[in-house]
């Protein structure tokens, strides 16, 4: 497994050789005003991505499905939203999934999501051959909550 962080929120994870994108902020540094409620005037994003508009393309051709936590800007922005094939399987809680498809997503495919580790064993069912012990492990963490 890799995680690897490109800014903000935006991750490539990597499990059982798939490759899934989490909550996508593609657009360049300063392209939206601030955050309201966040007591500055820093416009978004805050840094630039670390990679090419080439890199940026090779990302996301490879990747095999796209999770977004929810829909805020700095999680899913009008950029990612141009981006990314309408096609891809992308995963979103149940209270999103229809905004998610009225944004032309035709995959998609939603999550009970909680913070205890539903979301890593769905994904990793759907990435490949599910690793028993990891399953284990988040069970035991479940079972602590």
């Amino acid at each position: 497994m890799n995680l690897q962080l490109l800014r903000n929120a935006t991750q490539i994870l990597t499990v059982n050789n798939k490759t899934i994108l989490i909550d996508p902020m593609f657009a360049p540094k300063g392209s939206y005003p601030p955050f309201l409620n966040t007591g500055n005037e820093v416009e978004n994003p805050t840094v630039d991505l670390p990679v090419s508009n080439k890199e940026l393309q090779q990302i996301i051709n490879k990747v095999d499905a796209v999770l977004l936590t929810h829909l805020h800007t700095d999680h899913l922005d009008i950029m990612a939203q141009q981006l990314l094939p309408k096609s891809i399987t992308t995963f979103c809680q149940p209270v999103n999934a229809e905004a998610v498809r009225k944004l032309g997503f035709t995959n998609v495919v939603r999550l009970k999501m909680n913070w205890y580790g539903m979301i890593w064993i769905s994904i990793v069912q759907v990435a490949g051959t599910v690793q028993e012990k990891l399953v284990k492990e988040w069970a035991l963490f479940q079972a602590m909550y």
